[in-house]
């Protein structure tokens, strides 16, 4: 095996890690924002995240989505807020990182992927409130046979929570992505 593959120094890394100049500038970098990591609400069966309901933890704040534009300068920015479940944050720090989103020239777009167990109205008036423009995308995995592995740390099932989030949603003429597993 050649020795550039095996010594760190060599030219893979300039090869492998390519500068964002070298990029087209044109297109938004996508950029996911794991707002508390594997922290989840739920206890879904199949999900390798286990470490989910730890309290506290390192979450990310503004001042870590400020930084945003230090990294990546002028680019343009497609932000997705993630989680585990990123509505575990609670309101308070949402509004927070969204003002901060929305003060960055550079941010381009945000999505927001939930669970949609916490979704409410009192989460959509703050969502319109911070960010408008919110792009929200719902996990769902079919009817409510094909969700029966997505139960709550009680193990009752979560679907009629997401089925609430939806039916919220559309009331509210808002449209959503639905994310299958």
């Amino acid at each position: 095996m050649p020795s550039t593959l095996t010594t760190p120094t060599t030219t893979v890394g300039a090869e492998v890690w390519r500068p964002l100049e070298d990029t087209d500038h044109g297109a938004a970098v996508s950029v996911v924002l794991k707002l508390r990591g594997e922290t989840c609400d739920v206890d879904c069966l199949y999900c390798f995240e286990k470490r989910k309901l730890a309290p506290g933890g390192t979450q990310i704040t503004p001042e870590h989505v400020r930084r945003l534009g230090q990294i990546f300068g002028q680019r343009l920015l497609a932000i997705e807020l993630h989680g585990g479940e990123p509505l575990t944050v609670g309101k308070q720090a949402m509004a927070a990182l969204l003002d901060e989103l929305a003060a960055q020239p550079t941010v381009h777009r945000v999505h927001l992927q939930t669970n949609g167990v916490r979704l409410d109205g009192e989460w959509l008036d703050l969502f319109d409130a911070h960010y408008p423009g919110l792009h929200i995308g719902v996990s769902l995995d079919g009817d409510e046979q094909g969700n029966s592995w997505r139960v709550g740390y009680d193990g009752t099932a979560i679907y009629p929570h997401i089925v609430n989030a939806l039916n919220l949603l559309a009331e509210r003429g808002r449209t959503c992505g639905i994310v299958t597993v």
